[in-house]
């Protein structure tokens, strides 16, 4: 593991060795340093990290009393301007007159500090673990300049911040009551910070900017009217909490988190761009104003933990550039999904006027829908560019279309388009689904063709809804990527309803790979879901063709001989049922091998995978002839101008020949 090298200046370590963390006493007031290096194992050190240590002398109280009193404190004095004051677990110290300053305040746990309607400024630093009573309306003021406010106390009374303020990174202040006036400077929070009431600017100058991973929670308002709210920086994160109406602030640039709690409904006072996540609590109501309709942008996730959105007439765009999810049931006016990557729908989801897809794929989770529309009156529209809906997708059907349902998988845009020649109004509920879907019912056959299979890629569901129905439309299926069997003229929409037998409904139209269509379907759409695949057909009749060279079958021994196929594709020739040639696209198979009594075959595939085997052409090769030829004065030896007669045998026709040249014959 690890081990550090403390190294202090100023101080003596009392305790922690080489552990990560120590204790240091102290010595004298002033400045000191702490020092640290890490190292891992046998591994090269970590550079050192100092830090500066601030070291004052403090006075501490030793009973409950009032700061006048010197009896309060361990100097027997009362403390001054520039003192620092400690007032310590289980004492209670109260104000007794105004214009009370001190440099460094600490109220430590149990501690109390009562202003008794007194006014207080603190110089330096303030550091509340205990708590800082309500005791009237008179100010609480910090006004050293680059100072902070630390601790995990209550804060029960307003306060004043008049110089340049951080809020440590440690601290988790709670304001309980009284407002945080910020007047013309900058109040940098790095920890947690709770407002009962009011964030309050004096001015336009006024600045509270929430550092990353900083909270800020307030219970009215915060900057309604003057001041700078800067929530921009990375997971910081603004928490609307009243049980009153609040107004949310726009920000300089833009939100991180942004989160609504408890009864009072937050209204937006404009657009807003949120870079991390939106969280409506319950019972929070956030409302985009009516008249108004302002736009929310969203970078992370959409999530409803049972409030109220009043999505009005607005906009919410989703724009992220990771992965973005919805949770919890929501209604929107108009959604728009830009991001590129995913969006993940966790709880039924309704768009109730423009769905616009302009970015990656939508996820419905299991038995989770996208719905488009509210009723028939209220049908809502789709604005498609990119994207895939991968799982439940519903759209209310008011007219003849067409109505694009842009499902698919998370890899392949599979859409379905319907036409609706009549129907009744209501909606369906679409998606595509993965698999083999079971081929029950098949063969079909249709104008020549037999369907025998279904493609393996899986099929299309829809379901009617709301007292949907149609007698006459039309489908159109796109089969991205459907690869088990190639997509051609044979190809059909097939259609069962869930749990039944595949059927033909309707009249078949040419596809256009990948696309298929089929019109006039009669069958109407089963609420339990009607489901539509694609089979794959072949001509019922036989379509492979086989010819020779010659016109005929019979031929002689040792002749070459040339077989052309036809009617597909590709091609595998067979000679007495063994292959001899392809698969391939060659058409001819020449071959001067062939015995009397072979039978040349050839297996054609046509374009949409369909396969027929040719019955075979059966060859008759005649053996050659065993060719005589003799003289007729019985030797090969005459005289010039002799008469020679030459007498040939073994055949049926016989063509002489002279020095390589015809003479006589054939005949």
């Amino acid at each position: 593991g690890y081990t550090y090298t403390w190294t202090i200046t100023g101080g003596t370590q009392a305790s922690g060795g080489t552990t990560s963390s120590i204790t240091v006493d102290w010595g004298s007031e002033g400045t000191g340093y702490v020092s640290v290096v890490a190292q891992y194992g046998t591994c090269s050190p970590a550079p050192a990290v100092q830090i500066e240590v601030n070291k004052y002398v403090i006075i501490e109280s030793v009973r409950n009393g009032r700061w006048e009193q010197t009896n309060t404190w361990d100097c027997g004095c009362v403390p001054l301007p520039a003192d620092n004051v400690r007032i310590n677990s289980s004492h209670t110290v109260q104000l007794w007159s105004s214009g009370i300053e001190i440099t460094n305040l600490i109220i430590a746990t149990g501690g109390e500090l009562d202003p008794s309607n007194r006014d207080l400024t603190i110089h330096g630093d303030f550091i509340l673990n205990g708590t800082y009573l309500s005791g009237g309306t008179q100010d609480l003021i910090m006004d050293g300049a680059n100072t902070y406010l630390d601790g995990l106390g209550t804060l029960d009374h307003q306060i004043q911040i008049s110089s340049n303020v951080s809020i440590a990174s440690t601290a988790v202040i709670d304001m309980t009551s009284g407002d945080f006036i910020v007047d013309d400077v900058s109040v940098s929070n790095y920890g947690s910070l709770t407002i009962a009431e009011n964030l309050v600017g004096n001015n336009a100058n006024s600045t509270f900017i929430n550092k990353a991973n900083s909270t800020l929670k307030v219970g009215v308002d915060l900057f309604n009217g003057d001041g700078i709210l800067d929530a921009s920086a990375s997971d910081n994160s603004v928490y609307y909490n009243g049980t009153v109406a609040q107004t949310i602030k726009s920000p300089a640039s833009s939100y991180f988190n942004l989160i609504t709690e408890e009864s009072g409904t937050k209204s937006l006072a404009g657009d807003l761009d949120i870079n991390g996540d939106l969280t409506i609590d319950s019972p929070s109501v956030l409302d985009v104003v009516s008249g108004s309709n302002y736009t929310i942008y969203l970078a992370g996730d959409w999530i409803n933990l049972g409030g109220t959105f009043n999505e009005q007439q607005g906009n919410v765009i989703l724009d992220g550039s990771s992965d973005q999810n919805i949770t919890g049931a929501e209604t929107f006016y108009d959604l728009t999904y830009s991001n590129s990557s995913d969006l993940y729908l966790n709880d039924n989801t309704v768009v109730s006027n423009t769905l616009s897809m302009s970015g990656g794929n939508i996820f419905p989770q299991v038995n989770i829908t996208l719905t488009i529309g509210t009723d028939a009156g209220n049908p809502g529209s789709l604005a498609y560019s990119s994207g895939t809906i991968v799982g439940q997708f519903e759209q209310w059907i008011t007219g003849t279309g067409p109505y694009l349902f842009p499902i698919g998988t998370a890899t392949d845009y599979r859409p379905a388009n319907l036409t609706f020649t009549s129907h009744v109004d209501g909606s369906v509920i679409s998606k595509f689904v993965s698999g083999v879907p079971v081929p029950t019912g098949l063969p079909l056959s249709e104008s020549g063709v037999s369907i025998t299979d279904v493609y393996e890629e899986g099929y299309w569901s829809l379901a009617a809804a709301h007292s949907f129905s149609s007698s006459d439309y039309n489908v159109q299926l796109t089969a991205t990527n459907f690869s088990s069997y190639t997509i051609g003229s044979e190809t059909r929409i097939i259609k069962r309803t869930s749990g039944g037998s595949w059927v033909l409904d309707g009249t078949h139209a040419a596809a256009s790979s990948p696309d298929d269509y089929r019109n006039g379907l009669t069958g109407g759409i089963s609420t339990s879901g009607s489901h539509f695949g694609l089979g794959h057909g072949c001509p019922s009749g036989s379509f492979a063709t086989l010819t020779t060279s010659d016109a005929d079958t019979d031929i002689c021994a040792g002749e070459s001989e040339t077989f052309t196929a036809g009617g597909g594709i590709t091609y595998e020739f067979f000679v007495n049922g063994g292959s001899v040639q392809g698969p391939n696209a060659t058409t001819t198979y020449v071959t001067s091998t062939l015995a009397d009594g072979d039978v040349v075959t050839v297996s054609v595939t046509d374009a949409s995978g369909c396969t027929d085997t040719h019955a075979g052409l059966t060859m008759t090769v005649n053996a050659l002839p065993t060719a005589t030829l003799t003289t007729s004065d019985g030797d090969t030896d005459i005289c010039a101008g002799d008469g020679e007669t030459f007498i040939a045998g073994g055949g049926a026709n016989y063509e002489f020949f002279l020095n390589g040249a015809s003479v006589q014959g054939p005949g």
